[in-house]
């Protein structure tokens, strides 16, 4: 103890003396412990922390390889016939859903703005296992076209565009020139996988177009009991 707190008072000394080499030692110090701390917290977020979901482990995102196109594209994101194939005869998984984020205008709420809306399967909810908050969340028996047009929306778009009424459900809204029924609002954590992130740049849920040229991202939970080593983030 007597040893150490020699070295320190030398230290100081030497600090005192020399001023400049003093404030040199003090920034290369912050600049080591920050660069660290942002490092870790990179590493944290991407490979230790898990994915907000029940199961992470058995989430995977998958991407088509087509090897006519694979020397320029590795990867392109899957073609919604083929998912549709795939939701008809693929038995390794427990669900399947595909969705994208598109811009989309927001009108009868205030005045008109353009939101970015998820285009997704019904079933997207059921794979990552998220409750709605408020209401209900989309569910396969929306994904019919003669099914009624409804919308779950964003905690933020909630309070933003509702001033946070509980009785929001039921209330109607215009999505590029469609009517929509609110039918619930997701937790304000809620996140969506993109690519190797998880990201909150959206607003609003509605069910895919059917338009069997849309390129759809597609996510996939494996079946129970399956574990799968490697997962997007």
């Amino acid at each position: 103890m007597g040893t150490l707190a020699f070295d320190l008072r030398d230290a100081f000394r030497s600090f005192r003396r020399d001023r400049g080499y003093a404030s040199i030692v003090i920034v290369t110090l912050a600049l080591t412990i920050g660069a660290t701390t942002a490092v870790f917290s990179i590493v944290d977020g991407v490979l230790l922390k898990p994915l907000a979901y029940a199961d992470p482990d058995r989430l995977v995102a998958l991407r088509e390889i087509w090897q006519e196109f694979v020397s320029r594209v590795p990867t392109v994101e899957v073609n919604e016939r083929h998912f549709e194939y795939w939701q008809q005869h693929a038995s390794s998984f427990d669900a399947l859903a595909q969705y994208v984020v598109r811009p989309a205008n927001l009108t009868g709420v205030g005045d008109a703005t353009q939101i970015a809306i998820v285009r997704c399967s019904g079933a997207l909810f059921d794979v990552l296992q998220v409750q709605a908050s408020i209401g209900r969340t989309l569910a396969s028996s929306d994904d019919p076209a003669d099914a009624p047009d409804v919308v779950v929306i964003t905690d933020g778009l909630w309070r933003q565009r509702f001033g946070a009424r509980s009785d929001v459900v039921g209330t109607a809204m215009v999505i590029d020139g469609t009517p929509r029924t609110i039918v619930g609002v997701i937790p304000p954590d809620f996140r969506l996988p993109s690519g190797r992130q998880l990201t909150a740049a959206f607003d609003a849920f509605v069910e895919q177009s059917g338009d069997g040229d849309a390129r759809m991202q597609a996510e996939v939970a494996a079946e129970s009991g399956v574990r799968i080593g490697k997962r997007a983030r």
